[in-house]
């Protein structure tokens, strides 16, 4: 009886695709947000047929002032809350990957017994929990599962609750709804006084001096009490895009070099010639 010889098996990371599998919540939500989100100076739809298409009409023509201003705060807060659907689920698929191919990659170079199985996360619906697993185990310092948390409790208030908080949401004290996110703070600066850029018309508080440009990153946070009404603004939406895509990339690099501590090898791209060699 022989002993069986050990078959090498080669296992090829496109880390361009992996990253690509996060990003495409954060684009599409950004994308979604651009191509639909009205505006408060956008003036009120007065019709919203379609007799072009179909022959049906289920709301009254022109559409009154007051149920034209419903609609288009509903709209909104629908498109939201998809929005952040949208940057949860493929987070949450980017993550699951992430999982498996440290499951793999723990088994470089070893011996292993055939039909081994990747251990999965896939089962556990929340994204911040699962964030929670791949940063500990990428010993990801200041990891922070909370805001991921928080979002997702936002998210659900929207789909399951029409964005009215209740006390199911209720997630700072049983009180109030608490949104947490990172974002970028860009400040000019003239001493103890400053103003924040984003809130317009941009100017220092004094225009005649010279005002030093300071960017920080900060925990912003949103509250909202029982009962009250979730609403964000397109500006507060695309930071919650920039959040999740620096999450992306901050498991990206260390995943690159936890790859790198275990001796994978870091190949270049082929080009186009080189493939067809």
């Amino acid at each position: 009886m022989t002993d069986a010889i050990p078959q090498q098996q080669k296992i090829t990371i496109n880390a361009d695709a992996l990253r690509d599998l996060g990003m495409r919540g954060v684009n599409r939500a950004a994308g979604f947000l651009g191509l639909a989100f009205r505006r408060p100076d956008e003036p009120l739809p007065t019709t919203i047929t379609m007799s072009e298409f179909n022959r049906y009409q289920f709301l009254p023509e022109p559409l009154p002032e007051v149920m034209a201003g419903e609609l288009v705060q509903e709209f909104n807060a629908w498109l939201i809350g998809n929005a952040l659907q949208e940057l949860d689920r493929h987070f949450s698929l980017f993550v699951d990957e992430v999982w498996r191919l440290l499951d793999l990659t723990d088994a470089h170079e070893k011996v292993i017994p055939a039909g081994l199985k990747v251990s999965e996360i896939s089962g556990d619906t929340n994204a911040g929990n699962k964030f929670k697993k791949v940063a500990d185990r990428l010993g990801l310092p200041e990891a922070r599962p909370d805001r991921l948390w928080s979002i997702s409790n936002a998210r659900n208030c929207l789909a399951h609750a029409a964005g009215m908080v209740t006390e199911r949401h209720a997630n700072d004290n049983k009180q109030r709804l608490k949104l947490v996110w990172l974002a970028s703070e860009i400040k000019l600066v003239q001493g103890e006084q400053f103003v924040i850029i984003g809130e317009y018309p941009i100017q220092a508080p004094d225009p005649e001096q010279e005002a030093q440009l300071v960017v920080q990153m900060v925990d912003r946070e949103l509250t909202f009490e029982i009962g009250q009404q979730l609403r964000l603004t397109p500006v507060q939406l695309h930071e919650l895009c920039l959040f999740y895509a620096i999450l992306i990339d901050t498991i990206m690099v260390s995943l690159g070099e936890h790859f790198a501590a275990k001796g994978i090898p870091n190949l270049p791209p082929m080009d186009q010639e080189a493939r067809e060699t």
